[in-house]
């Protein structure tokens, strides 16, 4: 698609870019993970999950990363509102890189527009059940003591929860593999693996313990269901 951009005298944009070059399996094994993201006025987490969503949690966006081509080992991010980067890896063996946001055409890159980013930490085995080996997300029975339906957990840059039987605007979060899901109207619900097997997970309704849940692992999403988006405007 470059190419024929090029060929046609166009220049793709930035996040064209990133969508063409979607991760593969060496580009995940060698840069999914947890990392410190640093600028001038401090640092924060930031996720770069396997197939490509780049996630940070507390500015979430319709956001992608990608590895670049060329002899150089470097990334690009697309992060929505928050700008366009690009980080050269400066150490492959801890995962560090080094680079600016991108500036607007015509501008050349001002004294803050410097970032940084070190690794921490792997997925942990239960995030990596969530999202699925691609990153696009997973459905999961979701058991009370009625009975069962399905529920899906969206690997997208909102961290999307989506039930089609209770639909609300949802989002799920995950900390020392504790889960939570942010249901709207149907409450937040808490739980945590059962008995160390991440296919399985047990709690309740965050303010009633006593209203117990139980998930089992279904299955990877499909690309189709993974790339939905929900029609909420998250830009406010």
């Amino acid at each position: 698609m470059a190419a024929n951009l090029a060929a046609a005298g166009l220049t793709p944009k930035f996040a064209d870019v990133v969508n063409m070059h979607r991760p593969k399996g060496d580009d995940n094994a060698m840069y999914a993970g947890w990392y410190a993201f640093q600028h001038p006025g401090g640092e924060f987490e930031v996720c770069l999950r396997p197939g490509g969503v780049f996630h940070a949690t507390g500015f979430p966006a319709a956001s992608r990363w990608c590895a670049l081509p060329g002899p150089n080992p470097a990334i690009a991010i697309t992060w929505g509102k928050y700008g366009d980067y690009k980080l050269d890896v400066t150490d492959g063996v801890l995962r560090e890189l080094a680079g600016s946001r991108v500036p607007a055409a015509g501008r050349a890159p001002g004294p803050n527009d410097w970032r940084r980013m070190r690794c921490v930490r792997p997925l942990s085995p239960a995030e990596t059940k969530l999202l699925a080996p691609d990153g696009g997300g997973t459905a999961w029975a979701f058991h009370y003591a009625n009975g069962r339906f399905e529920v899906q957990f969206r690997g997208d840059g909102f961290n999307h929860f989506t039930c089609h039987e209770y639909p609300a605007h949802s989002h799920w979060t995950l900390a020392n593999d504790e889960l939570t899901i942010s249901w709207g109207q149907f409450g937040t619900y808490v739980l945590r693996v059962d008995g160390g097997d991440p296919a399985k997970w047990v709690g309740g309704l965050k303010e009633n313990p006593a209203e117990w849940r139980k998930m089992t692992y279904l299955r990877d999403l499909a690309a189709n269901e993974a790339e939905q988006a929900c029609g909420h405007d998250h830009n406010h």
